[in-house]
């Protein structure tokens, strides 16, 4: 989906010895992009499983050239709101690209979420983006996009490759587009299924966190077996999840 993008932007925009911000635990890719791009990469913890944008401010330098934000973040489901993310996006400076990972946003059912793709007329260093892998159930073709600045587009556009998006996954993407009443009944089935998921959580006493997408993130610690077997048992009994000890969240899985 978007990430040939990250891959663009890194490259059209970081150098070796330069300097990266992201949060952790969040997306994988952002670390490797960083480390092939021979960059110092600056990942930021979380705070109570929430992206912590104050630590994210004060990490960034005259060297920081790109900031990375996942929203809503991945593993953890936690989300942003728009007014705490505009003021953070207002305190990079010029010099700093932000880009907004938002492969999950169209999940969010918060109801004082907005869209962000506007802001980048106020703020030329912004860059929003999107993906169809998700909510629009396009993985397999890799179609992502997004939304920045001219000057940024034009950057990423002497990188790519001429055909990198062949021309079935253009026209089921296009397509896509035009049934915005699948993306909102997906929409409302994976909130119902987070609702039904934790409430069944909070009765087994398992702590998980707060989601605005299509996964919850739940402790497995405590268990009658080692937290890095849960995974692989739960597969065998038909339940597919995320082990967060590939993901530096050990005693943690994403459902």
């Amino acid at each position: 989906g978007s990430c040939e993008l990250l891959k663009l932007l890194t490259e059209a925009y970081v150098a070796p010895s330069e300097h990266m911000v992201f949060p952790a635990p969040s997306f994988v890719v952002y670390r490797h992009l960083g480390i092939q791009r021979q960059a110092h990469v600056e990942a930021v913890p979380l705070k109570a499983h929430g992206v912590d944008l104050d630590a994210m401010t004060a990490a960034v330098s005259p060297l920081t050239r790109m900031v990375i934000v996942c929203n809503p973040n991945n593993p953890t489901g936690s989300y942003v709101t728009p007014s705490a993310l505009k003021s953070f996006v207002s305190q990079m400076p010029c010099t700093t690209l932000v880009v907004l990972d938002e492969a999950y946003v169209e999940y969010v059912t918060d109801p004082v979420h907005e869209d962000t793709t506007p802001w980048v007329s106020e703020f030329p260093n912004l860059v929003v983006l999107r993906t169809f892998s998700k909510i629009y159930g396009l993985a397999g073709l890799r179609v992502g996009y997004g939304v920045a600045h001219p000057d940024i587009v034009q950057a990423i556009d002497r990188l790519r490759q001429p055909y990198n998006i062949n021309a079935l996954a253009q026209v089921a993407a296009t397509e896509s587009l035009r049934h915005p009443d699948q993306v909102a009944t997906r929409r409302e089935h994976a909130a119902r299924e987070r609702e039904r998921v934790a409430a069944a959580l909070s009765r087994m006493g398992r702590a998980y966190v707060q989601s605005q997408a299509n996964f919850l993130f739940l402790n497995i610690e405590g268990l009658p077996v080692p937290g890095e077997e849960v995974p692989r048992l739960l597969l065998a009994r038909g339940v597919m999840t995320r082990s967060g000890y590939f993901m530096d969240c050990p005693g943690w899985v994403r459902v």
